[in-house]
């Protein structure tokens, strides 16, 4: 399955001028004037997949997933464990536990 978390954030105005461009096969934030999100576009792929996680569930007690980071975003992440570690005194790393 494709990553639920957004790669792009588009504006409001962005999806009333042209809808039909603002779809893509990665899920789309949807923000409003003050930048908060207030939606979500999926494409019609990711939304199925969704659904059938969500049927598999109601059946059962339990369900696999497989939800998967985008590159970019896994690359922040790594960017930020790295100037954390960086910064961290050999106070910081003696406290820390999993």
């Amino acid at each position: 399955m494709r990553s639920l978390v957004p790669d792009k954030v588009i504006p409001i105005d962005e999806l009333r001028k042209a809808p039909e461009e603002c779809f893509t096969d990665q899920a789309v934030a949807v923000s409003s004037d003050d930048g908060k999100i207030i939606g979500y576009l999926l494409d019609t792929t990711l939304y199925e997949e969704m659904m059938s996680i969500i049927r598999q569930s109601e059946q059962t007690d339990t369900f696999e997933g497989s939800f998967q980071v985008s590159e970019e975003r896994l690359r922040e992440i790594v960017s930020q464990a790295e100037l954390v570690l960086s910064n961290a005194t050999d106070s910081d790393l003696d406290s820390y536990s999993e």
